[in-house]
């Protein structure tokens, strides 16, 4: 990753991630930590992390939805 970190953080900076809180309604512990970790790692590269509220979506089809948004 340290190769490539300066490349995507050029790529990814100035992101917006929204993670969805219903999304990890139900979902197993070590899925949800491998998501929040994985936005963590992000949020570092420049990426403003956001949790969100859609209960419309409250599917386990929807668990772990992430949206992106420049």
């Amino acid at each position: 990753m340290r190769c490539c970190a300066r490349q995507l953080a050029d790529e990814v900076s100035g992101l917006r991630v929204g993670l969805m809180k219903e999304g990890f309604d139900g979902a197993e512990v070590d899925v949800a930590e491998a998501v929040r970790t994985a936005a963590y790692s992000l949020s570092r590269l420049g990426v403003t992390l956001e949790d969100f509220s859609f209960p419309e979506l409250n599917d386990r089809l929807y668990t772990g939805l992430v949206m992106l948004q420049r």
